[in-house]
């Protein structure tokens, strides 16, 4: 390691996560949470060697080649997407994330995704405020029915594998995709069954994308897959933006291809394609699928206790690039 010991925390965290990391390092931080333009980052890089990364920092090779003297990143988020790691694995900058910590409060909030569509929340919730519920009648802002459907999962890690359990209580039958099948034990465990891409997207009644975002799964899901969904399906993105295409959804969900969508998260956001504020058939929110106050301090400490563990201690705890240890 470099004798400067700095750490910048790019974004706001939680003050236990900046105390802790104050015990040994000297720590600059952006309490403040201003968005950085990409010179303001740069400036604040150069003077450390240690940085506490947020998701929505882009740390690709022009601005880290302008930093030689990194040589931690620790990304306070699961996903890493945002740092090129080819870069930093050829430079010896070691990459945290923060597993474990999001997974059960990210399944929770599929299947809120899912139900909030199913069943109308967002428009119920407006029908009601726009007092334009008179009466009770039979064919009121009917919705589609959850339990005993078909569930498809893209991906089944961690989070899918929760998203999996929470199923079962609703007698779900699920079926899974990803580029390995699991063994039949860990299948018998979670009641699920492996399938192809294409037909899962045949079979589903509803669709959950749980993959991680890099060249492989860059519009993962398009126009052909979305053409084979059931007219009443329902797809929700809680992985990251650029997995599905989201001209080729908002198309879908315009002409009632399918029944609807819940996304979590956008290609480009948070600018996002603004096609999707004209549908009444979406519910959209912020990036926030592990958006709880215990889980979001849980992955802040998690990413300073990472650079802890890794520099004072010696231990790689989460690291993402192993290769650099070699």
């Amino acid at each position: 390691m470099s004798s400067l010991s700095s750490v910048f925390i790019t974004r706001e965290v939680f003050e236990e996560s900046i105390e802790l990391l104050k015990k040994n390092f000297k720590v600059i931080s952006n309490q403040n949470d201003i968005l950085f333009n990409n010179f303001q980052l740069l400036e604040n890089l150069k003077k450390v060697n240690i940085v506490q990364s947020s998701g929505s920092d882009m740390l690709d090779e022009k601005i880290l080649s302008k930093c030689p003297q990194l040589n931690v990143i620790s990304n306070t988020a699961v996903g890493y997407n945002n740092i090129d790691i080819d870069f930093c694995t050829k430079n010896k900058i070691m990459v945290f994330n923060t597993p474990n910590v999001l997974d059960d409060t990210v399944a929770d909030f599929a299947i809120l995704q899912m139900l909030s569509v199913a069943r109308g929340t967002l428009s119920n919730d407006k029908y009601v405020k726009e007092n334009k519920w008179k009466k009770v009648f039979l064919k009121q802002q009917m919705g589609i029915d959850f339990h005993n459907k078909k569930l498809g999962l893209i991906g089944f890690g961690r989070i899918g594998k929760k998203i999996a359990k929470r199923a079962k209580a609703f007698d779900l039958h699920i079926n899974y995709y990803c580029r390995n099948q699991e063994k039949s034990k860990i299948e018998n465990q979670y009641g699920a069954h492996y399938s192809d891409l294409n037909n899962l997207c045949k079979n589903s009644d509803f669709i959950v994308v749980i993959v991680p975002y890099s060249k492989e799964t860059h519009h993962l899901i398009s126009y052909d897959q979305i053409s084979l969904m059931k007219k009443n399906s329902i797809i929700v993105n809680i992985a990251r933006g650029g997995v599905i295409n989201d001209e080729a959804l908002i198309q879908a969900l315009k002409k009632k291809k399918i029944y609807g969508a819940g996304i979590d998260v956008f290609e480009n956001e948070p600018k996002i394609n603004e096609g999707f504020y004209e549908l009444d058939n979406v519910v959209l929110s912020p990036h926030v699928g592990s958006g709880t106050y215990d889980t979001r301090k849980a992955m802040s400490l998690k990413a300073s206790e990472n650079i802890i563990s890794a520099v004072i201690h010696k231990n790689f705890i989460n690291l993402v690039n192993k290769e650099v240890l070699n």
